[in-house]
């Protein structure tokens, strides 16, 4: 079996400006879960107003697919390695085209830019490959048409792209701790004692002490209580209200998200905060599709606390067990963390292995957990949504 993963990918403010669907793993069982998902008339938000970029593959969706947002699709082609000696690639582009469709290139690495075959809506390239290119030619590509560019392993290469005009960027660099050590940062370490005191069901008093040492924590939580994907009818304007409304057990989720929150930039984007949530919600959710289920009881919120923490080592650049020795959690949450074991540990491995496009890999983990494509895909999609609201202001 076969799975499909979807890429939010950034744009040029940093903020989520295109969902990507894998180029290597696409099915027509795939296709269709996507298709009758985003065809709903409750179809998440996301998937109705953000583009998709899909490969025009033969499982893949196309401009005949019936209930696929067509008006938002840039359909994608892989540009083979003897492109200037075989044409017969461009066609289905060209028939793309013909429909009124959008079409996207994906560059073969190792050839010259700009690729062949007339005016391409978009470009994709590796940063590895755009940055061997003299500027003139970007600029003339840019002119052209919409760059976008993967492998965008670092914050350098971040910078890079927005200075030679990409549209879209790749998000590895999220997902990759820094090189050099960083100067101890009190706020977040406060926010560990609050996280621990949290998961021990600590008397209310010591966690308001935590708030009055740090006040712009209660400005971060209450904001993020506040945004879109808690759809609140009344807002939450005290962290007494917060817990009144909400619930311990709710208001713990807001605490995990809040150490990733930037209280000195907290209506700037936030894109690893987005996507601990996306983790997060996708561990909770998927894990509840897992057949049979586990014969260790695991509560949900158990596997959306493991996909929350699983990138505090990329924000604190810390290994893991330095930060679970002063953070204690329940064992199979630090079994998944610290070696990726158990199931947990497991779906916590092909999440991170789709996220890294280690695709064979990833399916082949939730497989053998039982979970299919269609419930992956669901779970993808609902996961997505929720996170791009996280921190939004509620309308």
């Amino acid at each position: 079996m076969q799975h499909v993963f979807i890429h939010p990918w950034l744009n040029r403010e940093e903020r989520w400006g295109a969902l990507f669907v894998s180029t290597s793993a696409v099915t027509p069982e795939c296709c269709a879960s996507l298709i009758h998902l985003c065809g709903k008339e409750s179809a998440v938000s996301l998937g109705q107003s953000l583009p998709w970029f899909v490969p025009l593959s033969p499982g893949a969706c196309t401009t005949h697919s019936e209930g696929w947002p067509i008006d938002r699709t840039v359909f994608l082609v892989q540009e083979p390695e003897d492109s200037d000696k075989n044409s017969e690639w461009l066609k289905p582009a060209e028939r793309v085209r013909a429909d009124g469709g959008k079409v996207g290139v994906l560059a073969f690495a190792h050839r010259p830019l700009p690729p062949p075959g007339g005016k391409w809506d978009y470009v994709i390239l590796e940063a590895a490959h755009a940055r061997t290119a003299p500027p003139v030619k970007m600029m003339v590509l840019e002119t052209r048409s919409a760059i976008a560019l993967t492998a965008v392993k670092t914050r350098q290469d971040l910078e890079w792209a927005l200075a030679n005009n990409a549209a879209l960027v790749s998000t590895e660099f999220l997902l990759t701790r820094a090189r050099e050590p960083m100067k101890p940062d009190m706020r977040r370490l406060h926010l560990l004692q609050l996280l621990s005191l949290v998961t021990q069901d600590a008397d209310t008093r010591e966690l308001e002490e935590i708030f009055r040492q740090e006040p712009k924590l209660s400005y971060s939580l209450l904001r993020l209580v506040n945004s879109a994907a808690m759809g609140l009818r009344t807002p939450v304007t005290s962290y007494a209200q917060a817990i009144s409304l909400l619930g311990r057990r709710q208001l713990q989720r807001w605490l995990q998200l809040l150490v990733y929150a930037d209280p000195d930039n907290i209506d700037g984007p936030n894109p690893l905060l987005q996507w601990a949530a996306m983790r997060g919600r996708l561990m909770e959710l998927a894990f509840q599709q897992i057949k049979p289920p586990p014969e260790l009881a695991i509560e949900p919120d158990s596997a959306f606390m493991t996909g929350i923490f699983s990138l505090l080592d990329v924000l604190l650049n810390l290994s893991m067990d330095d930060i679970l020795a002063q953070l204690p959690v329940a064992t199979p949450v630090k079994l998944a963390l610290t070696e990726r074991a158990g199931p947990l540990g497991e779906l916590l491995r092909a999440v991170e292995s789709g996220e890294r496009k280690k695709y064979a890999a990833a399916s082949e983990t939730l497989t053998g957990l039982g979970i299919g494509c269609a419930e992956f895909a669901q779970a993808q999609l609902a996961a997505i949504d929720w996170a791009y609201n996280v921190g939004r202001k509620a309308e």
